[in-house]
């Protein structure tokens, strides 16, 4: 009996010693399991989001812009002959405002288009950056005509310039972009007083953005190809100061507006139509147009002493331009020179050309 009673308690704890053997091995396997879950699942994680070697291009980063060659673009000799329209229609405009002048400029802007802009909210693949040029001259010389006279223009454009660290002791312009002033139709710039601008030629050969090198999904797939490409949102906001022949003073108002999207720029030389893409961007129309700069009313002197006059002109130029490395942040959507903001220039012009309505008198 003794010896039954003996046999079943090592029978039993053998089985203790078993039961707690295969619940650690189970548990061993639970933690091996999730260990190769966690490896598969994050490897494709750091293995996409690592960037591209022709991208993430930002240390030591600076920006430049540069006016071409000041030529007079604009002389009364260029223009073709026009012949005025009524006598009575000039003499009912003769009067007009400095306001009133922009507001029907304003109106005849109109709407440039609608555009999809880079998101900006999604950081890990998109950068942004900026470039300005003040105190400059939009004239040559001095006029006598107005403050809207276009004679003597020397703005012909500019050139916007990126340089930033791309390797060990090395430092290189990543990004260079030249725009002109559109001299298709002068007459236009006369009669309008705004004037458009063109792309004459653009560089991109690292981006700021983060571009993803080629991405692993799941271990028995091959790695996805990314294309070394990027997106750019080139925004160019031209900004004015002047004084009116009223004595009202304008300070670094914003008289004009360019918005140029770029889709899919490639950034290695060697892919197939690279040297393609940019050739057929060369003349491409910038959307958008300015107002020609206020000439500031003032005197100046000359042989037969002091006589009052217009400026040169002062004004600003500021580039802004935000990077994309995914299509799919590329989904915000935004109009350029909006009939809305014309609307409410025209809104204050005609409110303050309206006369006080005197209250009716009591009978």
């Amino acid at each position: 009996m003794k010896g039954y009673y003996y046999v079943s308690l090592c029978i039993n704890k053998y089985n203790k010693i078993m039961i707690e053997r295969r619940r650690r091995m189970r548990q061993k396997f639970k933690i091996t399991y999730l260990y190769l879950f966690v490896t598969i699942a994050v490897m494709p994680l750091f293995y996409g989001c690592k960037a591209d070697k022709l991208s993430n291009k930002r240390k030591m980063e600076s920006t430049a812009i540069h006016l071409r060659d000041s030529v007079e673009i604009f002389s009364m000799g260029r223009l073709m002959e026009q012949k005025a329209g009524n006598g009575e229609m000039l003499a009912e405009n003769k009067g007009r405002g400095l306001l009133t002048q922009f507001a029907d400029k304003a109106i005849t802007v109109g709407i440039v288009g609608v555009s999809k802009l880079i998101d900006m909210s999604k950081a890990n693949f998109t950068a942004k950056y900026t470039g300005a040029k003040t105190s400059n001259q939009f004239y040559s010389k001095v006029s006598r005509r107005g403050a809207f006279d276009p004679d003597g223009m020397a703005f012909d454009g500019f050139s916007f310039h990126r340089t930033c660290k791309t390797g060990k002791n090395k430092t290189e312009t990543v990004m260079s972009a030249w725009f002109s002033v559109d001299k298709s139709n002068l007459n236009q710039i006369a009669n309008s007083g705004c004037f458009s601008l063109i792309l004459d030629s653009i560089e991109v050969n690292y981006s700021k953005a983060k571009i993803a090198k080629p991405t692993w999904y799941l271990p028995w797939t091959l790695p996805v190809k990314n294309h070394k490409q990027v997106n750019l949102d080139i925004e160019i906001i031209v900004t004015a100061s002047w004084i009116s022949s009223d004595a009202h003073i304008y300070c670094n108002e914003e008289i004009g507006r360019f918005m140029l999207n770029l889709r899919n720029v490639p950034l290695d030389k060697n892919a197939p139509g690279y040297k393609e893409y940019f050739n057929k961007l060369k003349g491409k129309p910038v959307k958008g147009s300015s107002y020609i700069v206020p000439r500031s009313a003032g005197f100046n002197y000359d042989d037969s002493g002091y006589k009052e006059c217009f400026g040169k002109g002062q004004y600003n130029i500021n580039v802004n331009i935000a990077e994309s490395g995914r299509n799919k942040f590329v989904n915000k959507v935004t109009q350029v020179n909006s009939e809305k903001v014309a609307s409410f220039i025209m809104g204050k012009v005609i409110k303050q050309q309206q006369p006080e309505q005197q209250p009716a008198q009591q009978q």
